[in-house]
């Protein structure tokens, strides 16, 4: 391990390359000396909006010779580069953008954009998209293609507007677009790759209350739900080292906590293993216990679905206490999930004799 003077503007995103032993990250573009001693003599020692209103710069580090690592300058851009990613053959890298003040004011900030590694010298980027969405979680999917996310921030098919999360792959030879689990109603939350994208691409959706896991091999292929436990799958993680798959997960329900469980394979969901037992202090307590809880809109035949939680050694007693909890957003949602954060105050109102109810009303996600 070795330190490595990069400046004094701090990183905000990095990538390794696949291929060689290049570090690529993003930094603020560096003021000259006379740019500082300017903005310092006009502004003092006021910390003014205008001080972030510089673009980034992407440099590349070598480490082949450890002992003299070699930093160049690979493009300079004027906005503010969010996500790095090297495609496995070295030859591109792609990144996302947003606007330099962190503030949504045109969508035009929000794009992605390519960098040819290999043909070009001084490096030029490219723009590889040109819509009215917010694109994250930025994955290769074999060389050609790139998967991303737009969760509830701008939509690809047309103007701005507030979707459920989907799950987008663009080919960044031709620039075509196609959505995954198109048939899906609920809302993407995550996906992982199965073999570094060589096999199906596995897909966290939320339907109602439920985080389940699908998985799909292609933007036209079928999407497979996999048989597991009810409840909430996140932060679901994969790798393949030797022919051999390893995927890591952390799941809950409203009567079990958050965990982490490994499993081999993506059809044996059931049986994978615990790996931690951080929150074990709950299942030796009395906690209220929960259900789904589902009801008809009479005036339009909309079916609403929400959860509730009974007081301990109450469950689906009758005449109790009910208190309506109500989530913020709208676009957020109640789930079948463990949650004793500060935030999520429902199992400590039920702990105090209450009947809760957390209704999913309309514009809820997954709904």
């Amino acid at each position: 391990m070795f330190s490595l003077a990069l400046g004094k503007e701090p990183i905000h995103a990095f990538t390794w390359s696949n291929t060689n032993t290049s570090l690529y990250y993003a930094t603020r573009t560096s003021w000259t000396n006379k740019s500082e001693s300017a903005y310092k003599n006009e502004w003092k020692d006021v910390i003014e909006h205008r001080d972030r209103d510089r673009g980034d710069t992407i440099y590349r580090v070598d480490f082949e010779d450890l002992t003299q690592p070699r930093i160049e300058i690979v493009t300079n851009i004027s906005l503010r580069v969010v996500e790095l990613i090297c495609s496995s053959d070295g030859k591109r890298l792609v990144f996302s953008t947003e606007s330099r003040s962190r503030q949504i004011e045109s969508m035009e900030d929000y794009e992605l954009y390519s960098l040819d590694l290999i043909n070009h010298s001084p490096f030029t980027s490219i723009r590889l998209t040109n819509n009215q969405a917010i694109e994250r979680n930025l994955k290769y999917f074999n060389n050609d293609f790139i998967l991303f996310t737009v969760t509830g921030e701008g939509s690809i098919e047309g103007e701005y507007r507030d979707t459920q999360g989907r799950l987008y792959s663009l080919n960044v030879i031709d620039g075509g677009i196609h959505r995954w689990a198109n048939q899906f109603t609920g809302s993407i939350t995550n996906y992982a790759l199965l073999e570094h994208g060589q096999q199906d691409v596995i897909i966290l959706g939320q339907l109602n209350t439920e985080v389940q896991v699908y998985t799909q091999q292609s933007p036209t292929s079928p999407l497979i739900k996999q048989t597991g436990w009810n409840g909430t799958y996140e932060k679901l993680v994969t790798t393949y080292v030797g022919n051999l798959s390893r995927i890591a997960f952390i799941h809950s329900s409203l009567d079990t906590p958050q965990e982490v469980y490994f499993v081999n394979s993506i059809d044996r969901l059931k049986t994978a293993q615990i790996v931690t037992k951080e929150n074990e202090i709950f299942t030796q307590r009395n906690l209220p216990k929960g259900k789904s809880y589902r009801w008809l809109n009479k005036e339009d035949g909309t079916e609403i679905e929400g959860l509730l939680l009974y007081p301990p050694d109450k469950f689906e007693q009758k005449n109790l206490s009910l208190l309506i909890l109500i989530h913020g957003g709208p676009y957020t949602a109640r789930l079948n999930a463990f949650r004793s954060d500060w935030y999520s105050c429902a199992m400590m109102i039920a702990t105090e004799d209450w009947l809760v109810l957390q209704p999913n009303y309309r514009g809820s996600t997954g709904t």
